[in-house]
């Protein structure tokens, strides 16, 4: 218990749901699924890069709608002086065991928001949804170059 599956026996104190992720990492053992096909010796060109949609990856999140908080989050998160800062404040400042899936499992409805006294256009989540996927394609890209880099440097 306690441990997310890939993040390096850390442990986790906050898991998002749904939120506006500022960076991403994406862990060992997660969906995505990265082939280096090398081409002509050294040289490494293009690769075939595929990705599924159930990463789990480790993030540093903003404007959470959702989440989970482990028993040592919660604890984490009531040992904090309020500052008038919302949750994900304190967790994305301070916490490196927060983690996500993607693609995100609950989005914000388009509307009035009480809390935050606005009303959301139909497009509120458009921007949260294209920068989540360009930071997972980061991710997945990131793993295709190291993988590279491994496969030519035992070439040398």
């Amino acid at each position: 218990g306690g441990e997310v599956e890939g993040g390096g026996g850390s442990g986790w104190r906050i898991f998002f749901l749904g939120h506006f992720p500022r960076k991403m990492d994406l862990l060992a053992g997660s969906g995505a699924v990265v082939r280096v096909r090398p081409r002509g010796g050294v040289r490494c060109e293009q690769r075939e890069l595929t990705a599924r949609c159930d990463g789990k990856v480790r993030v540093r999140s903003m404007d959470a709608h959702a989440y989970v908080l482990s028993p040592a989050g919660m604890k984490e998160l009531c040992a904090l002086r309020y500052a008038g800062d919302q949750v994900d404040v304190q967790f994305h400042y301070r916490c490196e065991h927060a983690y996500a899936l993607h693609p995100m499992v609950a989005v914000q409805t388009p509307g009035h928001s009480a809390t935050e006294g606005v009303e959301r256009a139909a497009d509120w989540n458009d921007d949260k949804l294209e920068r989540e996927r360009s930071l997972y394609e980061g991710c997945v890209r990131r793993r295709a170059l190291a993988l590279a880099m491994q496969h030519t440097a035992g070439l040398l």
